[in-house]
C-alpha cells in the first residue's frame, strides 16, 4: 500500500467516527435497519462498493443520465451506502432508495421551472411512499427562484407532518442571503465546515441556516466515482451525509423517536443562542452527553 492509499483509508476511519462517535463498530452489529431517500443524481450501481449494499433506484423521475449527474449521484450515495473499506458507507447497514432528479436536460437548463418544481415535488412525495425515516437532498438551489418551488415547498412541509425531515446541504457559492427553500418548515441546512478559520468561505449562509443549520467536514471527503475509482471531493453535498447518519445514529442507539432524536439534535447544540449566519459544527458527542445526562426518555 502506498502512502497516499494509507492517507486516504485513514481519513475514511476518521470521518467515520466523526460521524459516528466510538460506537461506530456497535451501529453495524446491530439489525434495526432504517430507510434514507437521496435525492440527487443517478448512482453507478455497478461499482464495486454498492456490490453488497441495500440499495434500490427509481429512476422514473429522469430521461437522459450525463456524466456530471452520474459521477455526483454515485459520490453522495457511495458516502451513505458504500459497502467496502474505501467509501465512507455511514449508513451502509440502512436502506438506501436513490430518486433521482437530475439529468442531462435539467443541468443543461433545457427544462422549466414550473417542470423542475413538479419533479422535485414528485421526489418528496416517492420518498414519503417508500415509507422512509429521512430524506437527504444534496442539491443547490438559487436563492433567487425559491418562490417559483411552491409544489416542492408544500411536499416537503407535507413530509415534515409525517416525522420525515429534509436535510438540504446549503450549496458552495458564498452566498449568506435568504433561501425560501432552505427556511422550509421540516429543512435541516448542512453547510461545510473545515479545519481552517476561513473554512466556511465557499459554503452557502444566511440567518436561516444559522437559525436551524448546522455545519459539517465537506472538505477532502473520500468518495466512490464510476469506472471503480475513488477520490476526493468537497462541498456541502457530503457534508448534508454526516447529519443523517448522526440522527439515525441517535435513533438506533439511544433507541429514540425522531421527535425526541432531533429535539435532542437541536438542543445539544447552542439552545437558544443562534444569534450568527453561520451554524454550529454538529458534533454526536454533544447529542450522547445530552441524552445520557438528562436520562430523557426516549420513546
Amino acid at each position: 500500500m502506498t502512502v497516499s492509499e494509507e492517507s486516504y483509508h485513514a481519513r475514511v476511519d476518521e470521518l467515520r467516527r466523526y460521524a459516528l462517535s466510538d460506537q461506530y463498530e456497535a451501529l453495524h452489529k446491530t439489525g434495526t435497519t432504517f430507510r434514507i431517500a437521496l435525492i440527487d443524481g443517478m448512482p453507478d450501481l455497478s461499482h464495486e462498493c454498492f456490490s453488497n449494499a441495500p440499495i434500490e433506484v427509481d429512476s422514473s423521475l429522469v430521461d437522459e443520465i450525463d456524466a456530471e449527474s452520474l459521477i455526483h449521484g454515485t459520490a453522495v450515495a457511495s458516502t451513505l451506502a458504500g459497502f467496502n473499506d474505501k467509501s465512507l458507507g455511514l449508513c451502509c447497514h440502512s436502506m438506501l432508495i436513490c430518486l433521482p432528479v437530475l439529468d442531462h436536460k435539467l443541468l443543461a437548463n433545457m427544462l422549466g421551472l414550473k417542470i423542475i418544481d413538479q419533479r422535485l415535488a414528485t421526489a418528496v412525495r416517492l420518498a414519503v411512499k417508500y415509507e422512509v425515516d429521512i430524506i437527504q437532498m444534496s442539491l443547490e438551489f438559487n436563492a433567487d427562484f425559491g418562490k417559483c418551488f411552491k409544489q416542492f415547498i408544500t411536499a416537503i412541509q407535507l413530509a415534515a407532518r409525517k416525522n420525515i425531515r429534509t436535510v438540504m446541504a446549503t450549496g458552495n457559492t458564498g452566498t449568506f442571503g435568504y433561501n425560501k427553500v432552505l427556511a422550509v418548515s421540516g429543512v435541516v441546512p448542512v453547510a461545510t465546515a473545515g479545519e481552517r478559520r476561513d473554512s466556511y468561505a465557499a459554503t452557502n449562509l444566511g440567518a436561516d441556516v444559522g437559525l436551524r443549520g448546522f455545519s459539517a467536514p465537506g472538505n477532502h471527503i473520500p468518495v466512490a466515482v464510476p469506472g471503480n475509482q475513488y477520490r476526493y471531493a468537497g462541498g456541502s453535498s457530503y457534508a448534508a451525509s454526516f447529519l443523517t447518519a448522526g440522527y439515525l445514529f441517535t435513533r438506533q442507539i439511544f433507541n429514540a423517536s425522531p421527535e425526541c432524536s432531533w429535539n435532542a439534535i437541536y438542543e445539544s447544540h447552542l439552545p437558544g443562542r443562534r444569534p450568527s449566519i453561520v451554524p454550529p459544527k454538529f458534533n454526536l458527542e454533544h447529542v450522547h452527553d445530552f441524552l445520557m445526562k438528562r436520562k430523557i426518555k426516549t420513546i
